[in-house]
């Protein structure tokens, strides 16, 4: 039936429902022909559309309920399955795109930052969250990253002390019966409990906290809340039908009272100038505002960073852990070999230990990727705009986004494409990240851009610190027997549906619980095991400090003896009134065991008691053990160490791998079979003729219980030399580990052998020697063979160890030598006792032997020197330090050219210029100066308020960027001679820190990042689009607040950029503000130029090889001049070095620019920036001068100059001799070639000796 103008008007429900319909149809129709045009103008090709029904409706009722069941992220994962990497779907009212590729990821978090915002889910979370940083877009969201971030870079935060005050609590939870149990409540309780300690200052779970609530009333109720944000975020504009729920409004209210409890508490704090004993972060806060809702909000953001994502990913590690026992045991070894278990620590548990530790690493990545705390992420389009993948047939063209429409973007189907991570990629790995690591945005488990979590170092800490705790106590995890693949629910984040049910406990108790019949597995009670807690770094400061004290006395030519302390040394204790001496006495720690290389790293000072002691506990022991417990493993190394395993394995010192020790002109060297083997195996028994032993790597066997002891009686001392030579002919077939004897009397010798064992017949007794009530063992096995030709008894392998601590001494026979020990009081007039010594050496000459040079001797020098052969140990000290004395030049393959070296100058007096180190205090801040935050510039510009590094174009630029054009004329000849080519570019400033008084040296790596990454966005804001590297450049972002938003796109593409700092008015730098500089050139510098001329020729000439990966590689190896190194960098004194302490920084892999460093590789370059910048300022205690610049590729160039790049930083310092004596390039330098007088590698010495805390914070 036909419907007529006339009807309509009679009906006018039915006339406005039809008017309605049409107009939305002409709406949607203008819409689309406007997208479309839109589209086409911005490159883009039509996406695909998944099915959505009738105005989006059935795809909306699909969402919903896959949101009330918590499987959102099951829903996404066969969405791509079934549409692919980006599509399109209708909701009522809007439209979203769904992605999973890293390019839009990439493209939505930093490159088109500002295209995109959080949207409608701003409005979804603002009942909870308010404004808070997650939660908030444009200016509101900038001021919020503005007040958290620097609370994010104090040492305070991921406080280890307060974490283990709840780990301790955590682990009283776990069942002590072995019982099958759900860890994933316990993570949550934990989080929970640690996160408001950090955050309010006091735990909810205390027994009394000030708020009154309980810590299981208010995860409660954070979590009913996040429960129905998250079904508000699936209802997207709908998302008003959820609003009004009792449940959910009683639960944000209850979140919200207790917040604004501990805001007032802070507040209150503040008002009344009160301290507290630690850190709290809220407290903290309050200091930047006083705003209650800012810090509530805030506050109730970093909740759920800190609480519900850490404790999703502890979750996820056990779950898969539990079953990867492989992965559990390598990852426990891993902690074990550097801290421990509970019961035995091997030292203090920091940050920067726990960021070293490589497998714990791998494993929480491993379970980021798989289980990304939070899954999904999204933003809005806040106008019309692209993505570069999704359109076409095959998805590789850009996509339209119009202004509106919801971006959901899954990292965890993300993280499972098997064309990114392998056929493996649904597959828990986490020995994949030792393979490949060099992930950029298709893992994103914190987020990318300007928006990357603030506390994801935080996140990690806590998670690696409780799994160290968890590997120190229990050493079986199990789990119940169910399926591999994790049934994931999720909220807002991600957790395990049916929990995560482990059984943990330890199946030999951590802790020792012997009996009192058991054998001793450790030396006796009074040894003192608190040596282990001793961390490298406090070594490397003692060993600094002896270098330092060894050079002094080298340059003036002075003698000296070393003080050991309390050691078996038969002279007298130095005395500092009348004697010249270095005191060593702090090298007395074992740093580490490590089982699973069975090696010991030990300082000389160790007694033999202590160092058996330590190994014990890891069931391991030294071949060789110097049977007097106070004989220190550097005298058995130095001296000599002639035991009763030495038939088997030689003198002590062919046990160890490698030493550490300081030459006679203070160079820190270490010594091994590959590295200084002269003097490796010349050092041994020289007495520290050759140097002083810093570090002992022992080799370490396997240690057993007992040591079944068999005393064999001769009665001739023919018959016992008899009885050693057949028993030791076959050293590796024998059927004993020990053997040595005692001769009583003509007719009474005792041949003792010993073989270690773990069992014991029962009805056999213990037998020991270390108690008052024991008998002495030389007694003993005199007594025992009076009446037995053989005899056996069973000795607890300490006890057997150290069977002559009392009352005797040891003729061990170790091959063709007999070492005799003559003991007892001398005449005591001294002329006598001299001669009867000179009737004792004469005797020992005549028999072929020599005394041990831990006795005094009595001879002539000559005399001495025809026994102990002068010449090889005066050829050995010189051979390897010959060209510390000799004047010569070295090639420096990087110019092409040489350099002078004149090391015998160095001890030539100093006439010349001295300058007084400045004294001047510097401020935080200084109203003055023309970089610090908010101040005016010279050119009235005025500078934001900051917060670390900011960039600004050069006030004073080098190169104009435009200027008039330059036409040469004249003859021929004079355009020769009078030549000029015009340069144009760009010059900015870029400061390190908002803090006026600060330098590098005093930031930390974190601190550093930062620098690292402003550097990487100048360069690739300026990259050439065919440059190779901008294929893999990181997308330049700059939103408003960033501290590189003041970059504008250059008017032509410039050929270099050269990033350079110049520290100190000795350098000619005008401003003390932390800055550097970066000029951007339409030509290619000559510094850069010649280097690359060099790397290219190097490169064709070596079969593709690079310059500086083959010289990185040997230096390496040789360690004569690294200074520093990380996984990523290597700190060097290079050999061709001009300044005296001059260094580079190089990658030890290949990267051509800073572009190619991923974020980890990052932090090991800003490493190793503070590294030697603090050792600089370390050095001559000051702040030291120098120029330093980054070589890097060209911003544009050939294929064949950027793949010759090699990444390289340069520091050049002017000081010489201290704090006030400069270097000058003069002379034969200005008008011959560049000459130095002390070496690199004496250099080198200096600077590794000056590691450890900066000098200036110790003041």
């Amino acid at each position: 039936m036909a419907v007529t103008m006339a009807d309509l008007g009679q009906h006018p429900v039915l006339a406005f429902v039809l008017f309605s319909i049409v107009l939305l149809v002409v709406k949607n129709v203008y819409n689309s022909i406007r997208a479309s045009q839109r589209a086409r103008s911005l490159g883009c090709l039509p996406g695909v559309y998944g099915s959505s029904g009738p105005f989006g409706l059935g795809f909306f009722m699909t969402v919903a309920k896959a949101a009330k069941k918590g499987t959102r992220i099951q829903l996404h994962d066969s969405l791509y399955k079934t549409h692919g990497n980006t599509f399109k779907q209708k909701i009522p009212g809007n439209e979203i795109l769904f992605t999973i590729e890293p390019e839009n990821a990439k493209a939505i978090l930093t490159t088109q930052f500002a295209d995109f915002g959080l949207g409608h889910r701003a409005r979804t979370f603002w009942p909870l969250l308010g404004d808070g940083i997650f939660n908030a877009d444009g200016r509101t969201w900038s001021h919020a990253r503005t007040l958290l971030r620097p609370q994010f870079t104090k040492d305070q935060v991921a406080d280890l002390q307060l974490m283990d005050e709840h780990i301790k609590t955590f682990i009283e939870a776990i069942p002590k019966d072995k019982s099958l149990f759900d860890i994933q409540p316990l993570f949550f309780a934990f989080t929970n409990n640690s996160s408001t300690h950090f955050l309010f200052g006091e735990s909810l779970a205390g027994p009394e906290t000030s708020s009154g609530s309980g810590a299981v009333q208010f995860g409660r109720a954070f979590d009913k809340s996040l429960e129905w944000l998250s079904r508000r975020v699936s209802a997207q504009k709908l998302s008003f039908l959820v609003d009004g729920n009792k449940e959910y409004t009683s639960a944000c209210k209850y979140v919200h009272d207790i917040a604004d409890h501990y805001v007032r508490l802070a507040l209150e704090s503040r008002a009344e100038a009160k301290k507290s004993d630690r850190y709290i972060f809220l407290q903290a806060l309050a200091k930047d505002t006083q705003d209650p809702k800012v810090l509530r909000d805030n506050i109730l953001n970093l909740l759920i960073a800190g609480r519900d994502t850490t404790a999703s990913l502890l979750s996820s590690v056990l779950f898969y852990l539990s079953h990867a026992p492989d992965a559990w045991k390598k990852l426990r070894q891993e902690i074990l070999d550097e801290f421990g278990d509970v019961a035995h620590p091997t030292g203090e548990i920091t940050h920067a230990k726990i960021k070293n530790m490589r497998y714990l690493r791998y494993v929480l990545n491993e379970a980021l990727r798989l289980l990304p705390p939070v899954p999904i992420n999204s933003r809005m389009a806040f106008k019309d705009t692209s993505l570069p993948l999704g359109g076409g047939p095959d998805g590789k063209s850009r996509v339209f986004v119009k202004q509106g429409t919801v971006i959901p973007f899954s990292l965890y189907t993300m993280h499972r494409r098997k064309d990114i991570w392998g056929e493996d990629a649904e597959e828990f790995d986490p020995e994949r990240w030792a393979r490949d690591g060099s992930h950029t945005w298709e893992y994103i488990p914190f987020n990318g851009g300007p928006r990357i979590c603030l506390g994801q170092q935080y996140a990690l800490i806590e998670a690696s610190y409780m799994m160290i705790r968890l590997a120190q106590n229990f050493d079986t995890l199990r789990n119940d027997g169910g399926s591999r693949v994790p049934d994931a629910k999720v909220d807002l984040t991600l957790t395990h549906r049916n929990g995560v049910n482990v059984r943990l406990y330890s199946s030999s108790a951590c802790t020792s619980n012997k009996k009192q019949d058991e054998p001793l597995s450790n030396p006796p009670s009074q040894f003192n095991p608190g040596y282990l807690d001793v961390a490298m770094g406090k070594h490397e400061d003692v060993v600094a400090k002896i270098s330092r004290l060894v050079s002094q006395f080298h340059k003036a030519n002075q003698p000296y003896r070393i003080f050991h302390g309390s050691t078996n040394s038969t002279r007298p204790r130095p005395n500092a009134q009348n004697q010249k001496f270095v005191d060593i006495s702090a090298l007395n720690n074992v740093l580490r065991v490590d089982d699973q290389a069975k090696k010991a790293y030990v300082e000389p000072n160790v007694p033999m008691d202590r160092l058996v002691e330590a190994t014990l506990k890891h069931g391991l022991i030294p071949p060789v053990v110097m049977e007097f417990p106070g004989i220190t493993a550097g005298g058995g190394y130095s001296g000599t160490s002639g035991e009763s395993s030495s038939f088997r394995h030689g003198f002590f010192d062919r046990t160890i791998d490698s030493v550490e020790m300081v030459l006679p002109n203070g160079e820190v060297v270490k010594t091994s079979e590959q590295n200084k083997p002269d003097l490796f195996h010349g050092a041994a028994g020289a007495v520290g003729s050759l140097g002083v032993t810093t570090l002992i790597e022992l080799n370490l066997i396997k240690a057993k219980k007992f040591v079944k002891v068999t005393y064999e009686r001769k009665n001739s001392v023919a018959a016992a030399i008899e009885a050693f030579q057949k028993e030791s002919a076959d050293p590796e077939n024998a059927t004993f580990d020990y053997i040595d004897g005692i001769q009583f009397s003509p007719d009474h010798g005792v041949v003792v052998k010993g073989e270690m064992t773990d069992e014991k017949p029962a009805d056999a007794p213990v037998k020991t020697f270390s108690n008052p009530w024991d008998p002495w063992f030389y007694l003993h096995a005199q007594e025992i063979t009076k009446s037995n030709d053989v005899a056996t008894e069973y000795v607890p392998l300490a006890e057997y160890l150290f069977r002559y601590d009392r009352g005797g001494f040891w003729t061990p026979y170790t091959g063709r030598m007999l070492n005799i020990g003559l003991w007892g009081f001398g005449p005591a007039r001294q002329k006598e006792f001299v001669a009867k010594n000179r009737d004792l050496e004469h005797k020992l000459s005549e028999l072929g032997g020599m005394k041990w040079l831990y006795a005094h001797t009595y001879s002539p020098e000559d005399e001495f020197w025809k026994d102990f052969d002068l010449f090889p140990i005066r050829q050995l000290a010189m051979a390897d330090n010959v060209l510390d004395d000799i004047s010569h030049r070295r090639f420096n393959p990087l110019r092409g050219s040489y350099v002078l070296v004149s090391p015998h100058r160095t001890k030539r007096p100093w006439q010349g210029q001295q300058e007084s180190p400045s004294k001047t205090v510097l401020p935080s801040y200084d109203p003055a100066c023309y970089l610090c935050p908010g101040n005016a510039r010279a050119q009235g510009d005025a500078n934001p308020q900051y917060t670390n590094t900011f960039v600004f174009v050069n006030d004073y630029s080098a190169v104009k960027e435009e200027q008039a054009e330059y036409k040469p004329h004249g003859d021929e000849n004079e355009s020769f001679f009078l030549r000029a080519e015009p340069v144009v570019g760009k010059c900015y400033v870029l400061t390190f820190s908002a803090a006026h008084n600060l330098t590098l040296a005093d930031l930390s790596a974190t601190e550093i990042v930062p620098v690292i990454d402003a550097w990487t966005e100048i360069y690739t804001s300026h990259l050439s689009p065919k440059n190779p590297l901008a294929q893999v450049a990181p997308a330049t972002h700059l939103p408003p607040d960033a501290p590189t938003a003041s970059l504008t796109k250059p008017k032509m593409q410039y050929r270099y950029m050269q990033i350079f700092e110049n520290k100190g008015a000795a350098m000619g730098c005008s401003n003390p503000h932390p800055h550097g500089q970066v000029w951007t050139t339409s030509s290619l510098p000559e510094e850069p130029m010649v280097e690359l001329e060099q790397l290219k020729k190097y490169r064709a000439e070596h079969g593709g090889k690079h310059l500086l990966g083959d010289y990185v590689a040997l230096e390496v190896s040789k360690q004569e001049r690294v200074v520093f190194e990380n996984d990523g960098f290597v700190v060097l004194c290079p050999w061709w070095a001009t300044w005296p302490f001059e260094t580079m920084i190089i990658s030890k892999t290949h990267k051509r620019a800073l572009v190619d460093l991923n974020a980890d590789e990052k932090v090991q370059l800003a490493e190793a920036i503070a590294e030697i910048t603090r050792r600089y300022d370390n050095l001559f205690e000051t702040h030291f001068p120098y120029s330093m610049g980054i070589h890097q590729a060209p911003l544009e160039g050939t294929d064949e100059e950027i793949e010759s790049s090699w990444l390289h930083l340069h520091f050049y310092p002017p000081l010489l001799r201290s704090a006030t004596v400069r270097k000058f390039l003069v002379g034969y330098e200005m008008m011959a070639e560049p000459q130095r007088d002390i070496t690199p590698e004496q250099a080198t010495s200096k600077l590794k000796a000056c590691g450890g805390e900066l000098y200036r914070k110790k003041l």
